[in-house]
């Protein structure tokens, strides 16, 4: 309690706010490095705050029903019993084509295909089906085809919520009325509008009304492929859903309100894993939602902390300098008598008031830019933003700012309260922390590293992504403090005799004591190393794909080919001038066992670490009597051709696959082809490289095995021009309406599109610490102006004018831009080569040139923000600005 006294001491108060009152601009400016930081940071807590406001108040939205269960295959007669049981509570559905459903009402058989809907009204009743799959869509009109996500509604469906259309009435009567709802993007892309036609297969249908929203999906899922809604009486019994085909069957539901969800979904749950069939309520889905929002608000959040720490390093830096102007003042009242304790407690004060100040203003702002972030991830969120002011935000905000800047500051406050009365008889122009005790500086480290640790856990909710993150960034500081004086002593050491006196003059001003010029660089080059590392690697992932030679890169890749159509499908693209790169057999089939353990067994064993997915997933397989240049044996024996499957299969498979299965060579799987059971062993393992343009897969089976499997094709070929690919495609989906055409160049333009909109948002963020880094700018000019005045003014008693001031400075803060972006840019690309190594495994192949455009624009943005923070020493004249300096 003692040591706590001089803190809550009126005196200290009195003291801190007395010294304070004639230089509180000077303070305020010195932690101003902490705005940017404050302000990203309330900006995403209060943005994460609204998204969980709107999934809360949204929820049955984001679902559209109280329950929805989806397969990948007709749903077997338990899941069908399933939905018959939930007629007690008053709930039904409607019945779709491939399966029957048992009449709850009157007992008797609905046949396959029918239109029963069970007894039941579907309308009424609130429920409805869909069935979801990939198909061509073709616009006469235009004459320009489409792969879309088509969409077969029977019922009202969204049951919560609202399909938005234009027209609105469209959402309504698309099903009684037949027509097709299409993708609004889609429309204006073909200069379409409603009325106009589309077919999907062999149907023509008109387009009544473009589709603007649909509940609980973003803009992004039509990067996927534009949506279309139709009628599902327009796919019972059509060539859509043939073999091979990816189709994905959907049932909807109403519950009332007695009903106990939680025991339905406990009933369902053993009969979806037996069956392989997946459902949403409410609550899941809503807690799918607030992961993606707390995942979302986490990562841009952490690159707000960078701002906010950059800051506060800023902070400290500048009460450095301003507690060594302080040293004469210190030693007077250490002679007066005043304790240690004391003295620190008055400057604490000062630091707390000034970095509340700064936190608070940071916080006003990062309210304002709130209102912006719906904006900018318009294109990732299913719903509109509720905005509101949060103020636990603004609360973590401010407290984290205030913290975190004193935090930083301890250590020069710690060394100049112990100054010695001594020091009023010598020199007090220089002090640092070097004299401080060891136990003092570890003390120090002790503290604000676990401190550090709680505030990222706070932000990501986990320790061990709060760990790595502060180790990271304190390895990404160091790296580019580092980098920064390198590249200072290079630039200290160049011979620029041959110069004009200007440049060497506002080189030599970089090195100027309290200059806090490697600081500048790495705030400034923090921002750059962010902005620098997402669009490399961006492009460089681009690039890996568009960089292919014409016979490597397919324009156009056809699947979906029945085996009675192959012949006729390559002859078709041999007389349009095509030439095919791959033609493969594809068959379907499930992973049944492991050794011998089924699916069930190994999905209910816990001690098992096996993902979900590559035990449920539908395995997509090839069969050939030999390898492709994409593969390569690492371990086993390729065994090419076998005769028939009497006895045990030797396959091969992707080493992915393996370390995914946790399987080896020799080890057992048996497969479900189709309602035929095929045992297999590993004979070989398979390196695949995936990132060739070219049919690749998990499962290579050899000849003489799978030809009499059910089966259908893929088919990569190219064209010579844009306009013959395009003429092929509709010619193909003429001919052939089941089969879907992907045009590459499209889909690589919607993954551009895709990955512009994420780095928006990622970029966004990583300005804030290139303002961070303006602002460290700002506080260094005002710390070091009594120093650039007498500069000036000396300058000008010798006989300089204006002008040469003015070009000193200029070249300065060039200078000083120019290096922090150079310092960003240099780490970006080591990380990014790293990257590209040692992660994608791709070559590195570096395109600086679009990053110029921001560079120049930091680099301008750093001289005009100096020059106009050093307007005062070339406004007056040198008299003048001495009266100003001494009085």
């Amino acid at each position: 309690m003692s040591q706590l006294r001089p803190f809550i001491s009126p005196f200290s108060w009195r003291m801190a706010f007395r010294d304070a009152k004639p230089q509180w601009k000077s303070l305020l400016l010195y932690v101003s490095s902490v705005i940017a930081g404050v302000a990203a940071l309330v900006a995403i807590l209060s943005f994460r705050s609204d998204l969980l406001l709107t999934i809360d108040r949204q929820a049955l939205e984001l679902l559209g029903s109280d329950l929805e269960i989806r397969s990948s295959q007709p749903f077997p007669e338990e899941i069908l019993a399933f939905s018959d049981s939930l007629q007690s509570l008053g709930v039904g559905t409607a019945g779709y084509g491939a399966t029957y459903r048992l009449d709850a009402t009157s007992g008797s058989d609905a046949p396959s295909g029918s239109d029963a809907t069970s007894g039941l009204d579907v309308t009424s009743s609130q429920s409805a089906t869909s069935v979801e799959f990939s198909s061509m869509a073709y616009f006469p009109s235009a004459n320009e085809s489409r792969l879309a996500q088509v969409r077969a509604f029977e019922g009202t469906w969204p049951i919560y919520g609202d399909l938005e259309t234009f027209p609105p009435e469209a959402a309504i009567t698309y099903q009684s009325d037949p027509s097709a709802i299409v993708e609004s993007s889609l429309l204006d892309q073909l200069g379409l509008a409603p009325g106009d036609s589309v077919r999907i297969g062999t149907t023509m249908l008109p387009i009544s009304a473009a589709l603007i929203s649909v509940p609980g999906e973003s803009e992004v899922f039509s990067f996927l492929g534009p949506r279309i809604f139709i009628p599902q009486e327009i796919v019972r019994g059509s060539p859509l859903l043939q073999r091979g085909s990816r189709v994905t069957y959907k049932q909807f539901f109403t519950l009332p309100e007695t009903a106990n969800i939680d025991q339905i979904t406990t009933d369902l749950r053993p009969l979806a894993r037996e069956h392989r069939v997946r459902f949403d309520t409410v609550e899941s889905r809503k807690e799918d939602f607030r992961e993606v929002a707390d995942n979302l608000s986490r990562f841009l959040g952490l690159i707000g902390f960078i701002a906010l720490l950059l800051g506060s390093l800023g902070v400290a830096g500048s009460f450095f300098v301003y507690m060594k102007k302080k040293i004469p003042a210190i030693a007077t009242l250490r002679c007066l008598g005043m304790e240690a304790s004391t003295l620190f407690a008055i400057f604490l004060i000062q630091v707390l008031m000034m970095g509340l100040a700064g936190s608070v203003i940071g916080a006003l702002i990062g309210i304002a830019i709130q209102q912006f972030f719906p904006l900018l991830l318009a294109s990732f969120l299913p719903f509109g933003i509720v905005q509101s002011v949060s103020l636990p935000s603004i609360a973590l905000g401010v407290l984290t700012g205030t913290g975190i800047s004193t935090l930083f500051s301890l250590l020069p406050l710690f060394s100049a309260s112990q100054t010695s009365p001594m020091r009023t008889l010598r020199s007090a122009d220089t002090s640092d922390t070097s004299n401080l005790p060891k136990s003092v500086k570890f003390t120090y480290g002790a503290l604000i590293t676990p401190l550090l640790l709680v505030l990222v856990a706070n932000l990501t909710g986990s320790w061990l992504a709060s760990l790595i993150f502060v180790f990271t960034l304190f390895v990404s500081v160091a790296a580019l403090w580092i980098t920064a004086r390198l590249l200072m002593r290079a630039v200290k050491t160049l011979r620029l005799r041959s110069m004009p006196y200007v440049w060497r003059q506002g080189l030599a001003n970089l090195f100027r004591p309290n200059n806090q010029t490697a600081l500048l660089l790495v705030a400034i080059g923090m921002g750059m190393l962010l902005i620098g590392t997402l669009y490399l690697s961006q492009d460089m992932l681009l690039g890996q794909i568009t960089t292919q030679t014409d016979e490597e890169l397919p324009d156009l890749v056809l699947f979906d080919v029945q085996p009675d159509q192959n012949e006729d499908l390559l002859r078709r693209i041999d007389e349009n001038g095509g030439r095919i790169l791959a033609n493969v057999p594809i068959v379907t089939m499930r992973l049944s066992e492991i050794n011998g353990i089924s699916m069930a067994e190994i999905l209910a064993d816990s001690s098992r670490s096996i993902e979900r997915w590559v035990l449920n997933r539908e395995y997509r397989v090839t069969y050939r009597d030999s390898l492709t240049e994409s593969e390569t044996i690492l371990e086993g024996e390729w065994i090419a051709e076998v005769d028939g499957f009497s006895e045990v299969v030797p396959i091969s498979v992707s080493d992915d696959i393996t370390e995914e299965l946790q399987v080896g060579l020799q080890d057992s799987l048996l497969f479900n082809v189709q309602g035929v059971p095929i045992l297999t062993r590993i004979a070989s393992i398979r390196k695949v490289n995936f990132q060739r343009p070219e049919p690749n897969f998990f499962v290579l089976f050899p000849a003489g095995v799978l030809e009499p499997a059910p089966q259908f094709f893929a088919t990569t070929l190219v064209t010579s021009s844009r306009e013959k690919t395009a003429t092929l495609q509709n010619e193909i989906t003429k001919s052939f309406p089941n089969v879907s055409a992907l045009d590459t160049q499209i889909a690589l333009d919607s993954v551009r599109s895709f990955l512009d909109k994420i780095a928006a948002a990622i970029q966004f963020m990583s300005f804030f610490s290139i303002f961070t880094g303006f602002f460290v700018l700002i506080s260094s000019i005002a710390m070091t102006q009594r120093q650039r005045v007498r500069e000036s003014v000396l300058l000008r008693t010798l006989g300089g004018n204006k002008r040469q001031v003015s070009s000193i400075l200029s070249v300065e803060y060039l200078l000083l831009g120019s290096l922090a972006v150079l310092t960003g840019l240099l780490l970006s690309g080591l990380i990014s080569w790293g990257l590209a190594v040692f992660y994608f495994d791709i070559t590195f192949t570096p395109a600086f040139g679009p990053l110029l455009g921001i560079s120049l624009g930091i680099i301008l943005l750093s001289l005009a923000i100096g020059r106009a923070a050093s307007r005062t020493i070339f406004r007056h004249a040198p008299n003048e600005i001495l009266r100003m300096q001494n009085g």
